[in-house]
Protein backbone atom coordinates (compact mmCIF):
# COMPACT_ATOMS: atom_id res chain seq x y z
CA UNK A 1 0.00 0.00 0.00
CA UNK A 2 1.17 3.74 -0.73
CA UNK A 3 1.50 5.61 2.13
CA UNK A 4 0.29 9.04 2.62
CA UNK A 5 0.27 11.77 5.22
CA UNK A 6 -2.09 14.57 5.68
CA UNK A 7 -2.53 17.37 8.14
CA UNK A 8 -4.30 20.27 9.41
CA UNK A 9 -5.03 22.43 12.27
CA UNK A 10 -7.61 24.72 13.69
CA UNK A 11 -8.37 27.54 11.43
CA UNK A 12 -7.95 30.63 12.78
CA UNK A 13 -8.88 31.58 16.49
CA UNK A 14 -10.89 28.28 17.92
CA UNK A 15 -14.44 28.56 18.11
CA UNK A 16 -16.69 26.21 19.41
CA UNK A 17 -18.17 25.10 16.25
CA UNK A 18 -20.44 22.05 15.86
CA UNK A 19 -18.90 19.14 15.35
CA UNK A 20 -20.18 16.37 12.60
CA UNK A 21 -23.18 14.91 12.99
CA UNK A 22 -21.90 11.57 13.81
CA UNK A 23 -20.36 13.47 16.89
CA UNK A 24 -24.04 14.92 18.60
CA UNK A 25 -24.74 15.21 21.84
CA UNK A 26 -26.65 12.16 21.58
CA UNK A 27 -24.14 9.71 20.97
CA UNK A 28 -21.22 10.88 23.12
CA UNK A 29 -21.11 11.85 26.51
CA UNK A 30 -19.52 14.95 27.51
CA UNK A 31 -17.54 14.90 30.57
CA UNK A 32 -18.49 16.10 33.63
CA UNK A 33 -15.23 18.97 34.20
CA UNK A 34 -13.52 20.90 31.90
CA UNK A 35 -10.13 20.84 33.03
CA UNK A 36 -5.93 20.32 32.13
CA UNK A 37 -3.64 18.65 32.35
CA UNK A 38 -4.45 14.86 32.18
CA UNK A 39 -1.11 12.98 31.76
CA UNK A 40 -1.10 9.48 30.58
CA UNK A 41 0.37 6.59 33.27
CA UNK A 42 2.23 4.51 30.69
CA UNK A 43 2.63 4.78 26.66
CA UNK A 44 4.35 2.27 24.59
CA UNK A 45 7.72 2.71 23.75
CA UNK A 46 6.87 3.25 19.80
CA UNK A 47 4.39 5.80 21.24
CA UNK A 48 7.19 7.22 23.26
CA UNK A 49 9.60 8.18 20.54
CA UNK A 50 6.69 9.63 18.87
CA UNK A 51 5.96 11.92 22.18
CA UNK A 52 9.29 13.21 22.16
CA UNK A 53 8.71 14.73 19.34
CA UNK A 54 4.91 16.25 19.69
CA UNK A 55 4.87 16.99 23.23
CA UNK A 56 3.81 15.44 26.59
CA UNK A 57 1.11 12.95 26.55
CA UNK A 58 -2.49 13.74 27.30
CA UNK A 59 -5.10 11.44 27.83
CA UNK A 60 -8.19 13.56 26.44
CA UNK A 61 -6.10 14.34 23.43
CA UNK A 62 -5.33 10.62 23.14
CA UNK A 63 -9.31 10.34 23.27
CA UNK A 64 -9.49 12.46 20.52
CA UNK A 65 -6.96 10.95 18.14
CA UNK A 66 -8.35 7.66 18.64
CA UNK A 67 -11.85 8.75 17.61
CA UNK A 68 -10.15 10.48 14.34
CA UNK A 69 -8.55 6.75 13.76
CA UNK A 70 -12.05 5.45 13.61
CA UNK A 71 -13.57 7.68 11.72
CA UNK A 72 -10.20 7.16 9.50
CA UNK A 73 -11.04 3.07 9.44
CA UNK A 74 -14.68 3.55 8.62
CA UNK A 75 -13.86 5.27 5.51
CA UNK A 76 -15.08 8.68 6.67
CA UNK A 77 -13.54 12.23 6.01
CA UNK A 78 -11.32 14.14 8.48
CA UNK A 79 -13.52 16.63 10.13
CA UNK A 80 -13.36 20.10 9.64
CA UNK A 81 -9.92 21.75 10.86
CA UNK A 82 -12.87 24.05 12.63
CA UNK A 83 -14.63 21.83 14.30
CA UNK A 84 -11.99 20.37 15.92
CA UNK A 85 -12.42 22.75 19.16
CA UNK A 86 -15.87 21.47 19.75
CA UNK A 87 -14.48 17.78 20.01
CA UNK A 88 -12.00 18.42 22.56
CA UNK A 89 -14.33 20.77 24.53
CA UNK A 90 -16.65 17.47 24.46
CA UNK A 91 -13.55 15.49 25.93
CA UNK A 92 -13.46 18.74 28.63
CA UNK A 93 -10.31 19.98 26.77
CA UNK A 94 -9.85 23.87 27.57
CA UNK A 95 -6.70 24.05 24.71
CA UNK A 96 -6.98 26.43 22.04
CA UNK A 97 -5.25 25.72 19.60
CA UNK A 98 -5.40 22.06 18.38
CA UNK A 99 -3.63 20.36 15.17
CA UNK A 100 -4.02 17.04 13.58
CA UNK A 101 -1.16 14.84 11.82
CA UNK A 102 -2.10 11.37 10.55
CA UNK A 103 -0.38 8.74 8.59
CA UNK A 104 -1.97 5.92 6.70
CA UNK A 105 -0.02 2.85 5.02
CA UNK A 106 3.01 1.09 5.66
CA UNK A 107 3.63 0.10 9.49
CA UNK A 108 7.14 0.85 9.85
CA UNK A 109 8.02 2.73 12.82
CA UNK A 110 10.77 4.31 11.93
CA UNK A 111 9.26 5.95 8.92
CA UNK A 112 6.28 7.07 10.85
CA UNK A 113 8.70 8.52 13.53
CA UNK A 114 10.55 10.31 10.57
CA UNK A 115 7.86 11.78 8.74
CA UNK A 116 6.01 13.19 12.33
CA UNK A 117 9.43 14.73 12.17
CA UNK A 118 9.42 16.72 9.29
CA UNK A 119 5.73 17.79 10.37
CA UNK A 120 6.99 19.13 13.60
CA UNK A 121 10.46 20.48 11.32
CA UNK A 122 7.64 22.16 9.55
CA UNK A 123 5.94 24.38 12.58
CA UNK A 124 8.42 24.39 15.49
CA UNK A 125 6.91 26.16 17.70
CA UNK A 126 8.37 27.96 21.06
CA UNK A 127 5.50 27.20 23.50
CA UNK A 128 4.38 24.44 25.90
CA UNK A 129 2.73 21.21 24.20
CA UNK A 130 0.98 18.82 24.65
CA UNK A 131 -0.17 15.80 22.63
CA UNK A 132 -2.09 12.21 21.81
CA UNK A 133 -1.43 9.87 19.45
CA UNK A 134 -3.18 6.79 18.70
CA UNK A 135 -3.50 4.12 16.33
CA UNK A 136 -5.39 1.43 14.02
CA UNK A 137 -4.83 -1.33 12.01
CA UNK A 138 -6.55 -1.43 8.51
CA UNK A 139 -8.00 -4.73 6.87
CA UNK A 140 -4.93 -4.97 4.19
CA UNK A 141 -2.25 -5.31 7.06
CA UNK A 142 -1.40 -1.27 7.02
CA UNK A 143 -1.72 1.22 9.85
CA UNK A 144 -3.15 4.56 10.66
CA UNK A 145 -1.72 6.38 13.44
CA UNK A 146 -3.17 9.97 14.10
CA UNK A 147 -1.79 12.65 16.62
CA UNK A 148 -3.51 15.37 18.10
CA UNK A 149 -0.95 17.91 19.34
CA UNK A 150 -1.95 21.79 21.25
CA UNK A 151 -0.44 24.47 22.10
CA UNK A 152 -0.67 24.94 25.91
CA UNK A 153 -0.41 28.54 27.24
CA UNK A 154 -2.73 28.19 30.40
CA UNK A 155 -3.92 25.19 32.62
CA UNK A 156 -7.59 25.17 34.35
CA UNK A 157 -8.78 23.79 36.97
CA UNK A 158 -11.69 22.06 37.16
CA UNK A 159 -14.38 24.10 36.04
CA UNK A 160 -18.20 22.06 36.18
CA UNK A 161 -19.83 21.19 32.37
CA UNK A 162 -23.66 21.99 34.05
CA UNK A 163 -24.57 24.63 36.57
CA UNK A 164 -28.13 25.68 37.90
CA UNK A 165 -29.18 29.11 36.87
CA UNK A 166 -27.83 31.64 39.44
CA UNK A 167 -24.96 29.12 40.69
CA UNK A 168 -21.88 31.20 41.29
CA UNK A 169 -18.76 29.59 39.31
CA UNK A 170 -15.12 29.79 40.58
CA UNK A 171 -12.10 29.81 37.73
CA UNK A 172 -8.71 28.91 38.76
CA UNK A 173 -6.25 29.18 35.66
CA UNK A 174 -2.61 28.72 35.92
CA UNK A 175 -0.59 30.56 33.04
CA UNK A 176 2.66 28.20 31.22
CA UNK A 177 3.93 31.25 29.63
CA UNK A 178 4.31 35.00 30.82
CA UNK A 179 1.22 37.21 30.97
CA UNK A 180 1.25 40.71 31.76
CA UNK A 181 -2.25 40.90 31.79
CA UNK A 182 -5.74 38.58 31.97
CA UNK A 183 -9.29 38.86 31.68
CA UNK A 184 -12.50 36.32 31.46
CA UNK A 185 -15.18 37.11 28.70
CA UNK A 186 -18.24 35.12 29.27
CA UNK A 187 -20.56 34.62 26.41
CA UNK A 188 -24.22 33.71 28.01
CA UNK A 189 -26.81 32.32 25.85
CA UNK A 190 -28.29 35.62 24.94
CA UNK A 191 -27.43 39.19 24.82
CA UNK A 192 -23.73 40.72 24.94
CA UNK A 193 -20.16 39.50 25.90
CA UNK A 194 -19.50 40.43 29.81
CA UNK A 195 -15.84 40.91 30.77
CA UNK A 196 -15.94 39.70 34.57
CA UNK A 197 -13.75 40.63 37.68
CA UNK A 198 -10.71 38.99 37.01
CA UNK A 199 -7.04 38.54 39.15
CA UNK A 200 -3.40 38.14 38.06
CA UNK A 201 -0.87 36.94 40.49
CA UNK A 202 2.86 37.37 39.73
CA UNK A 203 3.20 33.81 39.62
CA UNK A 204 0.70 33.88 36.58
CA UNK A 205 -2.39 32.43 38.54
CA UNK A 206 -5.68 33.63 37.07
CA UNK A 207 -8.25 33.93 39.11
CA UNK A 208 -12.35 34.91 38.40
CA UNK A 209 -15.69 34.65 40.36
CA UNK A 210 -19.02 34.50 38.58
CA UNK A 211 -22.68 33.86 37.91
CA UNK A 212 -24.24 32.26 35.40
CA UNK A 213 -27.74 33.79 35.21
CA UNK A 214 -29.19 32.46 31.90
CA UNK A 215 -30.34 29.07 30.79
CA UNK A 216 -28.45 27.86 28.07
CA UNK A 217 -25.01 27.25 26.63
CA UNK A 218 -22.68 29.50 28.08
CA UNK A 219 -18.93 29.54 26.89
CA UNK A 220 -15.86 30.91 29.18
CA UNK A 221 -13.13 32.38 27.42
CA UNK A 222 -9.85 33.22 29.29
CA UNK A 223 -7.48 36.29 27.76
CA UNK A 224 -3.94 36.75 28.53
CA UNK A 225 -1.48 39.14 27.28
CA UNK A 226 1.63 37.50 25.99
CA UNK A 227 4.40 38.04 23.69
CA UNK A 228 2.41 38.50 20.92
CA UNK A 229 -0.91 40.55 22.39
CA UNK A 230 -4.03 39.50 23.33
CA UNK A 231 -4.48 35.75 23.39
CA UNK A 232 -7.50 33.19 24.09
CA UNK A 233 -5.86 30.61 25.97
CA UNK A 234 -8.78 28.87 27.78
CA UNK A 235 -12.12 27.76 26.40
CA UNK A 236 -15.07 25.87 28.57
CA UNK A 237 -19.01 25.46 27.61
CA UNK A 238 -21.14 25.60 30.73
CA UNK A 239 -24.57 24.19 30.67
CA UNK A 240 -27.51 25.76 32.81
CA UNK A 241 -30.26 23.94 32.98
CA UNK A 242 -30.18 22.04 29.54
CA UNK A 243 -28.51 18.76 28.46
CA UNK A 244 -24.65 19.73 27.10
CA UNK A 245 -24.98 19.76 22.79
CA UNK A 246 -22.47 21.41 20.25
CA UNK A 247 -22.77 24.70 19.57
CA UNK A 248 -25.03 26.03 16.53
CA UNK A 249 -23.51 27.79 13.69
CA UNK A 250 -25.53 30.69 12.93
CA UNK A 251 -26.57 31.14 9.19
CA UNK A 252 -24.75 33.97 7.61
CA UNK A 253 -26.50 36.05 4.72
CA UNK A 254 -25.71 35.75 1.25
CA UNK A 255 -22.94 38.26 0.21
CA UNK A 256 -23.76 40.37 -2.79
CA UNK A 257 -23.16 39.40 -5.98
CA UNK A 258 -19.11 39.88 -6.55
CA UNK A 259 -18.49 40.90 -2.95
CA UNK A 260 -14.63 40.40 -2.22
CA UNK A 261 -13.54 38.46 0.24
CA UNK A 262 -13.08 41.29 2.66
CA UNK A 263 -16.44 42.88 1.53
CA UNK A 264 -18.24 39.93 2.39
CA UNK A 265 -16.38 39.85 6.04
CA UNK A 266 -17.34 43.44 6.39
CA UNK A 267 -21.36 42.97 5.75
CA UNK A 268 -21.47 40.33 7.92
CA UNK A 269 -19.66 42.56 11.20
CA UNK A 270 -22.38 45.38 10.25
CA UNK A 271 -25.09 42.80 10.55
CA UNK A 272 -23.37 41.76 13.82
CA UNK A 273 -24.04 45.35 14.80
CA UNK A 274 -26.76 45.67 13.54
CA UNK A 275 -28.95 43.15 15.71
CA UNK A 276 -27.13 44.93 18.99
CA UNK A 277 -28.50 48.41 18.29
CA UNK A 278 -25.10 50.07 16.92
CA UNK A 279 -24.76 52.06 13.79
CA UNK A 280 -22.74 50.28 11.28
CA UNK A 281 -19.11 51.09 10.83
CA UNK A 282 -17.81 52.51 7.87
CA UNK A 283 -14.86 51.07 6.04
CA UNK A 284 -11.57 53.06 5.86
CA UNK A 285 -9.62 53.30 3.02
CA UNK A 286 -5.95 53.74 6.06
CA UNK A 287 -7.00 51.24 7.94
CA UNK A 288 -7.59 48.86 5.29
CA UNK A 289 -4.02 49.73 3.67
CA UNK A 290 -2.96 48.89 7.73
CA UNK A 291 -4.94 45.58 8.10
CA UNK A 292 -3.94 44.21 4.45
CA UNK A 293 -0.41 44.78 5.80
CA UNK A 294 -0.74 43.15 8.94
CA UNK A 295 -2.33 40.24 7.29
CA UNK A 296 0.87 39.87 4.64
CA UNK A 297 3.24 40.33 7.80
CA UNK A 298 0.83 36.85 9.61
CA UNK A 299 1.32 35.16 6.51
CA UNK A 300 5.41 35.67 6.47
CA UNK A 301 5.52 34.86 10.20
CA UNK A 302 2.96 32.03 9.91
CA UNK A 303 1.61 33.04 13.14
CA UNK A 304 -1.87 34.55 13.70
CA UNK A 305 -1.01 37.36 16.03
CA UNK A 306 -1.17 40.76 17.22
CA UNK A 307 2.14 41.88 17.47
CA UNK A 308 4.86 40.68 15.36
CA UNK A 309 7.83 42.46 16.00
CA UNK A 310 6.52 46.28 15.01
CA UNK A 311 3.79 46.63 17.70
CA UNK A 312 0.32 46.58 18.37
CA UNK A 313 -2.56 48.04 16.65
CA UNK A 314 -1.87 51.47 17.82
CA UNK A 315 1.83 51.52 16.83
CA UNK A 316 1.06 50.76 13.90
CA UNK A 317 -1.49 53.28 13.50
CA UNK A 318 0.26 55.97 14.81
CA UNK A 319 3.19 55.45 12.72
CA UNK A 320 1.17 56.12 9.16
CA UNK A 321 0.22 59.07 11.12
CA UNK A 322 -3.33 57.66 11.82
CA UNK A 323 -4.31 58.74 15.45
CA UNK A 324 -7.84 58.22 17.09
CA UNK A 325 -9.96 58.18 20.04
CA UNK A 326 -9.98 54.21 20.33
CA UNK A 327 -8.85 51.45 18.14
CA UNK A 328 -8.94 47.56 18.49
CA UNK A 329 -7.92 44.54 16.38
CA UNK A 330 -9.09 41.07 15.51
CA UNK A 331 -6.95 38.82 13.73
CA UNK A 332 -7.63 35.03 12.49
CA UNK A 333 -6.80 33.11 9.97
CA UNK A 334 -9.27 30.31 8.04
CA UNK A 335 -10.22 28.43 5.08
CA UNK A 336 -13.28 30.83 4.08
CA UNK A 337 -14.68 33.85 4.69
CA UNK A 338 -17.45 32.29 6.59
CA UNK A 339 -15.52 30.30 8.68
CA UNK A 340 -13.32 33.74 9.78
CA UNK A 341 -16.16 35.33 10.41
CA UNK A 342 -17.86 32.32 12.45
CA UNK A 343 -14.75 32.05 14.47
CA UNK A 344 -14.58 35.85 15.60
CA UNK A 345 -18.07 36.06 16.17
CA UNK A 346 -18.37 32.71 18.33
CA UNK A 347 -15.15 33.97 20.35
CA UNK A 348 -16.09 36.10 23.72
CA UNK A 349 -13.38 38.46 23.25
CA UNK A 350 -13.50 39.54 19.67
CA UNK A 351 -17.28 39.68 19.61
CA UNK A 352 -17.28 42.45 22.38
CA UNK A 353 -14.72 43.70 20.12
CA UNK A 354 -16.85 43.78 16.92
CA UNK A 355 -19.71 45.40 19.34
CA UNK A 356 -17.81 48.39 20.90
CA UNK A 357 -20.18 51.40 20.48
CA UNK A 358 -17.49 53.88 20.04
CA UNK A 359 -15.91 52.73 16.94
CA UNK A 360 -17.01 54.32 13.86
CA UNK A 361 -14.80 53.05 10.96
CA UNK A 362 -13.02 49.41 10.40
CA UNK A 363 -9.89 48.47 8.14
CA UNK A 364 -9.94 44.99 6.66
CA UNK A 365 -8.27 42.44 4.93
CA UNK A 366 -8.50 38.92 3.82
CA UNK A 367 -5.29 37.99 2.20
CA UNK A 368 -4.88 34.34 0.99
CA UNK A 369 -1.68 32.72 1.84
CA UNK A 370 0.42 30.02 0.24
CA UNK A 371 -1.21 27.36 0.78
CA UNK A 372 -4.84 28.90 0.30
CA UNK A 373 -6.09 30.27 3.80
CA UNK A 374 -7.33 33.56 4.45
CA UNK A 375 -5.38 35.50 6.94
CA UNK A 376 -8.01 38.09 7.91
CA UNK A 377 -7.17 41.68 9.39
CA UNK A 378 -9.83 43.86 10.98
CA UNK A 379 -8.69 47.15 12.62
CA UNK A 380 -11.52 49.16 14.25
CA UNK A 381 -11.54 52.85 15.56
CA UNK A 382 -13.39 55.61 16.92
CA UNK A 383 -12.94 59.50 15.84
CA UNK A 384 -10.38 61.30 14.79
CA UNK A 385 -7.92 62.71 17.34
CA UNK A 386 -5.85 65.39 17.18
CA UNK A 387 -5.03 65.87 20.68
CA UNK A 388 -4.08 61.88 20.95
CA UNK A 389 -1.35 63.18 17.87
CA UNK A 390 -0.12 65.87 19.64
CA UNK A 391 0.69 64.03 22.83
CA UNK A 392 2.25 61.11 20.68
CA UNK A 393 4.45 63.74 18.82
CA UNK A 394 5.58 65.15 21.94
CA UNK A 395 6.35 62.25 23.67
CA UNK A 396 8.57 60.91 20.72
CA UNK A 397 10.66 64.40 21.36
Amino acid sequence: MRGWIRAWGQAGLVASMAWAAAASANDHRWADHTASARPLSSVTRADARLYALCGAPDNGLVRVASSLVARQLAGQPPPESARLGERLRMEGLPYMWPRVWMLAGPADPEEVRRRMERWQMAGRRKVPLRCGVARGQTPQGGQVVVAVQSDVLADLGALPTKARRGQWLKLDVQMRVAATQAKVMLLPPRGRPRRVLTSLSPGGRVRSRFAVDQAGRWLVQVVATTATGPTPVIEAPVFVGVPPHPAKLRQLSAPPAGASDDGAIFGWLNEVRKRENLPPLSRDPALDRLASAHSAHMIRSGRVAHQLGDGNAADRAHRAGLFFTTIGENVARAATPQRAHLALHSSPSHRATMLIADFERVGLAAVRGPAGRLWVTQIFAGRVSRARALDVRRKRH
